[in-house]
């Protein structure tokens, strides 16, 4: 499953207040995702791969980007398919249950 962004990058907010207190998430690994989710969704393992982030350890980077995704800043995506696209079924003009 990817993540992508629901807003442009220069909007995100690094910081969310709930009913028990203020999360804050302004730090360099969350700026890393939010810069490289700024190209397109991606897997946590593309996010890995990517300049700034790859030191970052799969734990580290997973959390961050669950915290980014409770805060509203990212959403989990459901990533395009590489196969070819399935040509629509014609429909039938002859169906009695029109």
């Amino acid at each position: 499953m990817a993540v992508g962004l629901i807003k442009p990058p220069e909007d995100v907010i690094y910081s969310a207040k709930y009913n028990v207190g203020e999360l804050n998430f302004d730090h360099a690994l969350s700026r890393a995702i939010i810069g490289a989710l700024a190209k397109g969704a991606m897997t946590v393992g593309d996010l890995a791969k990517q300049p700034g982030l790859a030191r970052a350890s799969e734990t580290r980077l997973q959390s961050g980007v669950h915290t980014l995704i409770a805060a509203g800043q990212v959403a989990p995506l459901q990533r395009r398919s590489l196969a070819p696209r399935r040509q629509p079924k014609k429909e039938n003009s002859t169906c009695p249950c029109r």
